[in-house]
């Protein structure tokens, strides 16, 4: 299988490939997510928010506005453990027992600047409240998936029953204390310890993701790269190198030569750098070092030009 080809042309796509990459049987399940959808998330927070901000104006300003189609069930504060307001952050209520976050946006909502929410128009049913139920941690919201009113156990969380929209008592939803960003640094070489510019990285949140996802990343000149992870997350980390086939002047992958991933590791302030290494039976190592390892190929300006390593 090979990734998209590599042009100015914008490409919206998700799925799923396999690699293989060890002995028989073994490989490697990338799942692509590209940037546009963390884009796309991005602008609905914050479109939620300017609705939400909006709507307390306009209330205060213009009460004769008809503001009848909005009807408040549940409010309340988000707040970090000493008090002070988590802004613009976004929380959910779920149906029990459900195993994701529905299409209903009523059951989404978007703390303020002084940490307070509202749940307009939800509908009859019986809900849990909670941070990250579907998602990761993020710089947006750096938590692991919580529950109102002090838990990380699905099981102990309040159920609110809500009845023909009838308000419910505002609730005060004090946060754990956010995680820790860390960088995650790395190499990539070959078996004899050279270094591989240009190889692809992909990284898993061992709890969220189930497979490995490509990031827009490449590693430098030295075979380098770093990413971004928090504290006290099992992480795992993998690097893929292909053929780059220069098609007039985009660029797109070939054939996958090379691949490997990391053990999965708990993040903490001792993690030392990864060292990842190709050098399975399968990689074309050969290959791989004559055409793109070694100052003269990058000096050329491609295909190092295209990310940014001249």
């Amino acid at each position: 299988m090979s990734p998209p080809a590599l042009s100015s042309e914008k490409r919206v796509s998700r799925r799923t490939d396999v690699w293989p990459i060890g002995g028989a049987g073994s490989q490697i399940t990338v799942f692509s997510y590209p940037r546009f959808f963390y884009n796309m998330k991005l602008l609905v927070l914050l479109s939620f928010l300017i609705a939400f901000q909006a709507n307390v104006v306009l209330g205060q300003k213009a009460r004769a506005l008809d503001t009848s189609g909005f009807v408040p069930v549940l409010t309340g504060k988000l707040l970090k453990p000493s008090g002070k307001p988590v802004q613009y952050t976004e929380i959910e209520l779920v149906p029990v027992g459900a195993e994701k976050i529905g299409p209903d946006q009523n059951l989404i909502a978007v703390s303020g600047s002084t940490g307070s929410f509202v749940f307009n128009n939800v509908p009859d049913g019986r809900y849990t409240l909670s941070i990250n139920f579907d998602d990761k941690p993020s710089d947006l919201s750096p938590y692991s998936l919580y529950f109102y009113p002090n838990s990380t156990d699905r099981s102990k969380a309040e159920i609110f029953e809500v009845k023909n929209k009838q308000p419910l008592k505002p609730v005060t939803f004090r946060l754990p204390p956010a995680l820790v960003s860390r960088k995650i640094s790395g190499r990539v070489t070959v078996k004899d310890g050279t270094p591989v510019p240009l190889a692809l990285i992909v990284f898993r949140d061992v709890e969220f993701d189930r497979f490995l996802t490509v990031e827009k990343k490449t590693t430098s000149r030295d075979g380098s790269f770093s990413l971004n992870g928090f504290e006290t997350r099992a992480y795992q980390v993998g690097a893929l190198f292909y053929d780059i086939v220069r098609e007039g002047d985009s660029f797109r992958y070939g054939e996958l030569l090379a691949a490997t991933e990391s053990e999965i590791f708990v993040l903490n302030a001792q993690t030392p750098p990864l060292s990842l290494r190709f050098g399975k039976d399968e990689d074309n190592q050969e290959e791989l070092k004559n055409k793109y390892i070694g100052s003269n190929v990058l000096s050329a300006g491609w295909p190092g030009r295209l990310f940014g390593l001249d």
